[in-house]
């Protein structure tokens, strides 16, 4: 995927002179792989399609955060609609449509004490599958297949 716009030095550049259009942009490149993100966790559509428009709506305010020399576009991406969306399930009702009946505490109590850290520190704090591999000391391979296993679980968990 592009991490750069034609006729634009960086994406930071877009947005600050095109917002509109640099959204547009995004949406179409990466809307449909962050949706699938989202529905994967929350099985929702209407929560899924609310939850991906307020991460829209906050990438403007957060693009000065977005460091394209140390992580891809689409990952930085990823970084900030988990982290939306680990705000949506603490709060339990983030978005028109899922009211999730279960408390975060009582759900990352039914999880394995393994993928519910993994969890934690990918979906609620927003660390990277890098950042978390660091603070784990092993592969970014590895953590990535685990946070996979830990959203499964959490969905799991939460019908339960």
């Amino acid at each position: 995927m592009h991490s750069s716009v034609p006729g634009y030095a960086n994406i930071k550049e877009f947005i600050r002179r095109d917002k509109s259009a640099a959204l547009k942009f995004l949406y179409h490149e990466y809307g449909n792989m962050l949706y699938g993100f989202i529905y994967s966790t929350i099985k929702n559509h209407e929560a899924t399609h609310t939850l991906l428009n307020h991460v829209f709506e906050e990438l403007p305010r957060r693009i000065h955060t977005y460091d394209e020399n140390n992580l891809r576009l689409y990952s930085w991406l990823l970084q900030l609609t988990r982290k939306k969306l680990g705000n949506a399930v603490l709060k339990n009702a983030p978005a028109n449509g899922w009211t999730g009946s279960k408390d975060f505490p009582t759900i990352i109590n039914r999880m394995s004490r393994q993928y519910a850290e993994i969890f934690t520190l990918s979906y609620v704090v927003g660390y990277s599958a890098r950042e978390i591999a660091v603070i784990k000391n092993t592969d970014t391979e590895v953590i990535s297949q685990e946070i996979k296993l830990a959203a499964k679980e959490f969905a799991r968990c939460m019908k339960m």
